[in-house]
């Protein structure tokens, strides 16, 4: 699988290991509280998960025109997810309880 993580620096890592997914996260929640930072996972079919230090998850996919949320997650519960997406395990991320953001567009 091919994947990418981009850190609070904007800085892209590819194919990162566990170890280095663990030090990106960790970055993130070490920012300041007041600064609203993202750190971003994506794989190669352009999926994405966006993560934020007050435990929101963002899943943005190509062809979409909305997002979705998790919300309320712990710090390891976003690893796995990015875990999960690096794996290219799409479906069972997909099969979450997201919370639809933003509508369709009408026909």
């Amino acid at each position: 699988m091919s994947y990418q993580a981009t850190d609070i620096h904007g800085t892209t890592r590819l194919r990162p290991d566990h170890a280095q997914m663990v030090r990106i996260v960790n970055e993130l929640y070490a920012a300041p509280p007041d600064v609203f930072e993202e750190v971003t996972m994506t794989h190669s079919s352009g999926t994405s998960i966006s993560l934020y230090a007050n435990g929101t998850a963002v899943l943005d996919e190509p062809e979409q025109t909305h997002y979705a949320l998790l919300k309320d997650l712990s710090r390891s519960e976003q690893l796995t997810l990015w875990l999960q997406i690096a794996a290219g395990n799409l479906r069972a991320i997909r099969r979450l309880d997201w919370i639809p953001q933003g509508s369709e567009p009408e026909h």
